[in-house]
């Protein structure tokens, strides 16, 4: 009795589920008919029977819902699906008769969405997805389905889970979208409100906040007709303050909340968010390293839980059961580390973008004729020191109360202590759907969130505050101990140009006479990220633009010809955003007559007119495989460029 047979049991599979949905043969078939035959495969969603209709849906949720949805081989079989005409017979599916076909094709959308990016998402709403989207949200966002316990349809909860998803997908990929839905928030903000109390399904609450939140951004219809509605206000209040439900869906609120009008200018609204943002950035370096380590243990135990589950046994209650309750503790931890990483990076992100808030309006001086006007009150600017004004906003002025920079700040020193890389050796199970849901793409985002946040944190905070929280030198050391940590790591996050951006905050900041110190070889490293042709673009402009910073810090002639020799060579770089990048500084460096003496020693007159004269032709030649804003940029600092070698002639000596 008990004894373990060594053989698998498939009759499983053609066993019909007790909802009535498609048996497992069903799935499997339709699976592989996609692989053989697209068009075939395309004909199972408009088949007569309700049953083939559900299982091809399932099949095409499950096949664009791996974790290798954005494989080249799927997206080389999505776009022949969609040549194929996917959309034309999966879009009524949304308003099937049946509601598990409802559901499941909600499901396939919502992936393929995923799995096919900006383009896929902008033809789905060319094909008019958000009309059939729209109208089950009136069809379920009712009284009747929402109300009273007896009468809760857990399908309705189900389904406009799947269409809060859906759209929110669709809103963060395309502006059309965004603004068709936009334009029926007559219906739309109602049925989000209705949903958003329903306690008994946390999964659609969730969505239905997150579609808020990507509703709200950069949208002052949507948001004034918020703000105009008590009612809506008082919704969005109780969500954040009832204890019970999830730091997640609270902290998603905040994110909504903080995009309304006059929000972030009332010290007491900011006041009612600070409790769900501290409890989000909480942060204990030595749980967080054991969390992490336990759930990259599990991966292994879930793995070998999951295959033994499907060795049969005389005692169907002995082996799998306890087979699958050790998947599910692992699958658990797992879930919980990702949850925990996303509230902990999400709240990094609401606290920078509060700080930030200001700064889109902020318009930079630029010259304004092309004689030397401008370029000497640049230099004016420059030989008076002036200090930085940094930007006390109403957010900055309580994060400088709870003291959130010393937190942050406390973040960064204990990330540049955490191992690179900390997850297990998933290499010999990567076929498991769970199996890469842990990597070190966590550690990466975590990295980079707390670098982007601590530099606004930096940029806004008041002198007094930098001085009593941080020492300059030591949070520059920091930020290149990390950036030399992370550059043998693989991921496929830019944390690179994170680290230079926070960097370049430090330096900023120092312009108010605040120590710093930069040691030759920590400035090596910034040298060799502006020149590595490997680095990404933007972290080789974010290393030009430290240097840039650093050139107008008070510094000797040798000094300012090592640095002038790096830039010279920079201006050889086959990428135009490179080259404009090292001109702007080159601009900043050398408007006064300080350093007069390298600048002509170098020969950089005749080196600037060269590289015009090659901007010119590379965007002329290049206009159409170019980027419209980089071509702006370029035009821009090309003239600017102009003007500089015009000043600079009028001032040889």
């Amino acid at each position: 009795m008990g004894k373990v047979k060594k053989r698998r049991n498939n009759g499983h599979k053609s066993v019909v589920p007790p909802t009535g949905g498609p048996t497992q043969a069903e799935i499997e078939a339709a699976t592989m008919k996609d692989i053989r035959e697209v068009p075939q495969f395309l004909s199972g969603l408009t088949s007569l029977q309700g049953s083939v209709r559900e299982a091809t849906c399932v099949a095409l949720a499950s096949y664009f819902g791996g974790d290798d949805q954005n494989s080249i081989d799927k997206a080389k079989l999505l776009q022949k699906m969609l040549n194929g005409g996917l959309l034309k017979k999966l879009l009524p599916c949304m308003v099937d008769e049946l509601k598990l076909v409802r559901l499941h094709s909600l499901g396939a959308l919502r992936n393929i969405s995923v799995a096919g990016g900006l383009d896929v998402c902008e033809f789905m709403t060319s094909q008019d997805i958000i009309t059939p989207c729209i109208k089950l949200i009136g069809e379920y966002a009712t009284d009747d389905n929402l109300g009273a316990t007896q009468s809760k349809d857990v399908h309705a909860f189900q389904i406009l889970e799947q269409v809060f998803s859906l759209l929110t997908n669709l809103s963060e990929s395309c502006s059309i979208a965004l603004m068709q839905i936009t334009h029926q928030r007559s219906l739309v903000l109602p049925a989000l409100f209705k949903c958003l109390p329903i306690k008994a399904a946390p999964s659609m609450q969730l969505e239905a906040i997150k579609l808020m939140l990507v509703l709200s951004e950069n949208n002052p219809e949507w948001n004034n007709t918020i703000h105009a509605e008590a009612a809506y206000q008082q919704s969005l209040l109780q969500l954040l303050q009832a204890q019970d439900n999830s730091l997640n869906l609270r902290l998603t609120t905040v994110g909504a909340v903080i995009n309304l009008p006059q929000v972030l200018e009332n010290a007491q609204s900011i006041a009612v968010l600070m409790p769900v943002l501290k409890a989000a950035i909480a942060y204990d370096a030595a749980a967080v390293v054991a969390q992490a380590q336990q759930a990259s243990e599990s991966i292994p135990v879930a793995a070998e839980a999951i295959s033994n589950a499907e060795i049969i046994t005389e005692n169907e209650n002995d082996i799998n059961r306890e087979q699958m309750e050790k998947a599910n503790k692992a699958q658990h931890i797992i879930k919980s580390w990702k949850e925990n990483v996303h509230v902990l990076t999400l709240g990094l992100e609401l606290i920078s973008n509060m700080v930030a808030s200001g700064d889109d309006d902020e318009d930079e001086e630029e010259w304004g004729s092309d004689d030397e006007e401008g370029m000497e009150q640049a230099a004016q600017t420059l030989a008076q020191g002036q200090t930085f004004a940094a930007n006390q906003s109403v957010p900055s002025q309580i994060f400088a109360a709870e003291n959130i920079l010393a937190h942050v700040y406390g973040m960064l020193q204990s990330l540049v202590v955490i191992p690179p890389q900390i997850h297990a050796d998933i290499g010999n199970i990567l076929h498991l759907n769970f199996a890469n849901l842990f990597s070190v793409e966590d550690f990466a985002i975590i990295r980079e969130r707390t670098c982007s946040c601590l530099a606004n944190l930096l940029l806004a905070a008041s002198r007094a505050e930098l001085e009593a929280t941080c020492n300059l030198t030591q949070v520059f050391q920091n930020l290149m101990t990390l950036y030399t940590n992370v550059q043998g790591v693989a991921s496929d996050r830019d944390i690179a140009s994170i680290i230079m951006a926070a960097v370049n905050a430090v330096i900023t900041r120092s312009a108010e006479n605040l120590p710093l110190e930069c040691s030759n070889d920590l400035l090596g490293l910034i040298v060799n990220c502006a020149q590595n042709s490997n680095a990404s673009v933007e972290a080789r402009t974010g290393a030009i633009r430290v240097l840039g910073s650093l050139g107008q810090k008070p510094h000797s002639l040798g000094e300012n010809k090592v640095l002038g020799t790096c830039m010279g060579q920079l201006l050889a770089d086959t990428d135009l955003q490179v080259v404009c990048e090292v001109l702007n500084a080159l601009f900043d460096i050398y408007s006064d007559e300080t350093y007069d003496q390298v600048f002509f020693e170098l020969n950089f007159l005749a080196t600037l007119e060269h590289v015009g004269a090659g901007m010119k032709a590379k965007i002329k030649s290049e206009a159409k495989s170019l980027d419209r804003d980089l071509i702006a940029h370029s035009k821009e600092t090309r003239l600017n460029l102009l003007r500089f070698i015009k000043y600079k002639k009028q001032h040889r000596r």
